[in-house]
């Protein structure tokens, strides 16, 4: 299966040298709304995308004229047409972007994706040191902390099939896909992506099997950054210091 176009209303944005922090609210408005309330809730994050230091991209499909994109300084919000969507499916739509973001952006410095269920606790500079990881490593995220397949019980019957046939051991390491921070012109970043996207056109499902199923093709091994940088635990970290991104409802 070759992998899909991505077309958005508009044409590309001028992102050359930018930081970018970019969520999915693909299928449903209720997503934007989100990150309009993630953003006002952490005001340094908002005044550096006011000011221009991060730009922020919000990956949607058009809004009804009822319920309108939410105004955000800094932040740009790309339509998409519902009826073209990738793999015409909402979710794995979000999916596919999330893991092609580098490839869309080829001349942005970097990238952050964020889940839009992720409330932001980080600093500029916080982000600062994410992107300087990114930077250095290509490609960062967390691991999962239950270091299996099986720790996701969806689909188990599917993963254990798609496993043997790339003669994969039951139990690997999962990466935690709800922060992933890139740099679009890293050699690891770019190797690992493409895998990552070829990965997921082959078998779309979830994020964090493809991914792995990437590491393992490809031999790109992503950073297993501590959780003091990306984590999806509401708690303190290991090193006593709070994660910079956290689940909410």
């Amino acid at each position: 299966m070759s992998q899909p176009d991505v077309t958005f209303a508009g044409g590309p944005p001028d992102v050359r040298g930018k930081k970018l922090i970019v969520w999915q609210a693909v299928g449903d408005p209720a997503y934007a709304r989100m990150v309009a309330i993630r953003v006002k809730r952490a005001p340094a994050i908002a005044r550096a995308l006011a000011e221009g230091s991060l730009l922020g991209i919000v990956h949607a499909t058009p809004a009804p004229e009822r319920a309108p994109f939410p105004r955000i300084p800094g932040v740009l919000f790309r339509a998409l047409d519902p009826k073209a969507l990738p793999y015409n499916n909402a979710a794995l739509a979000a999916r596919y972007l999330k893991i092609v973001t580098p490839k869309l952006y080829p001349h942005a410095d970097g990238s952050l994706c964020l889940d839009c269920d992720l409330a932001i606790q980080a600093t500029p500079e916080d982000l600062d040191a994410v992107f300087l990881f990114a930077h250095v490593y290509g490609f960062v995220c967390t691991r999962h902390p239950t270091p299996t397949w099986t720790s996701e019980p969806l689909e188990v019957d599917q993963k254990a099939e798609y496993m043997a046939r790339f003669g994969m051991h039951r139990f690997v390491p999962l990466w935690v896909c709800g922060a992933i921070a890139r740099h679009h012109n890293n050699p690891t970043s770019i190797r690992l992506t493409s895998a990552w996207a070829e990965e997921f056109d082959h078998w779309p499902t979830r994020e964090q099997t493809t991914l792995a199923a990437a590491v393992w093709a490809s031999g790109a091994l992503p950073l297993g950054c501590p959780q003091t940088f990306l984590s999806l635990a509401a708690r303190k970290t290991q090193f006593g210091l709070p994660a910079l991104f956290v689940h909410r409802g």
